[in-house]
Formats: C-alpha cells, structure tokens, sequence
C-alpha cells in the first residue's frame, strides 16, 4: 500500500500574513519556536510521513486552512546501507537510488526539480519569495501630523456686521416661514 508525506517549504497562501499563519501553525500543531523556525526556513519540512491517501489529503487541507502551501508526496523509504570492504565493490557497480528534490514555483505553481529558477514562467524563486515577504512586512503609515493654527483676531467693527447680516438672514427665513404658514 503506497504511503504519503505531508512536505512544505514555508510558503504562504495568497491572502495570508505571515504572523497569522505562524499563529495558526503554532496552534494546530503545537509546534514551539524552535519548530515554526524550522517550518518556514524556506528548506522542505515534513509535516507527518506515513500516511494514507484519504488522510493525507485531510492534513493538506487543514494546514491550507491555517495559511500555508504544503504538497503530499509518496512517502519513500530511505535506504540505508551497511557494507563492509567487500561490500563496496559491488555498490560501486551498480546504479544508486538519488532522491531528487522538488520544489512548487510560488508564482505560476508549476511543480519542478528544486532551481534557482522556475523553469515554467522564468522567475527567480527566492527573489520572488522575498518580495512576497517584503509585502506582507509593510509598515503602517506614519500619522498625518496636522499643521498648527494660527489664532487670528477679529476687529470690533467687522464682528458687528457680521452680527448684522447674521440677523437680517434669520429674520429673513423667519419672514418666509410665516409667509409659507398664512398663505399657503
């Protein structure tokens, strides 16, 4: 029965900020400092290994929950290999299991070999991942600072006019409501 792995590189979802997704890694696996450092070094980390399909497609879809990108892949086992002297000639004859290290573009999502360089749309992947990071780290603006007012003074005389054409406007509106009332 094939057996799967859960396997990230740190990435975050579109619309995720990076301390929410911490906090939410944090939280579903309780994982310490140490281990969230370890999740988004920007290295493959594995979740959980040895699971089946049907939960393995369960953890995918809680950790995208919590805000990150993470792929299921077939859990191989590592050789390791024990020889002695007469043992390495014989090794040395024959082809070798090479584990090759894959990677998710964080731009066009084109699954690949592990490269500097997405071979899909040409970007630089850790240029890219950086900028990303770099978006999500942006500082709140400054405050407005208001410019001081100036007290201003205003001279008895035009005060008093003011005071008149204040009055003459509400006598004014008074006169037309009254109209309004007996005529209408």
């Amino acid at each position: 029965m094939t057996k799967f792995k859960i396997v990230t590189n740190g990435e975050l979802s579109l619309g995720y900020r990076a301390d929410e997704v911490r906090r939410n890694i944090k939280e579903l696996c309780k994982y310490d400092a140490e281990m969230l450092a370890k999740v988004f070094s920007g290295f493959p980390f594995i979740f959980k290994t040895d699971l089946d399909e049907k939960a393995a497609d369960r953890y995918k879809a809680a950790l995208a929950r919590a805000g990150i990108v993470c792929e299921i892949e077939e859990d191989v086992p590592e050789i390791k290999i024990q020889m002695d002297a007469v043992d390495a000639f014989a090794v040395s004859h024959h082809p070798t299991v090479v584990h090759i290290e894959k990677m998710t573009c964080p731009k066009c999502g084109e699954r690949q070999v592990k490269s500097a360089v997405c071979i899909a749309c040409g970007v630089l992947v850790e240029k890219f991942r950086q900028q990303q990071q770099a978006k999500q780290f942006t500082p709140p603006p400054e405050p407005e600072i208001l410019p001081e007012v100036e007290e201003v003074e205003v001279s008895g005389s035009k005060l008093r006019v003011f005071g008149w054409l204040l009055l003459v406007v509400f006598l004014a509106g008074v006169g037309f409501w009254i109209y309004g009332v007996l005529f209408s």
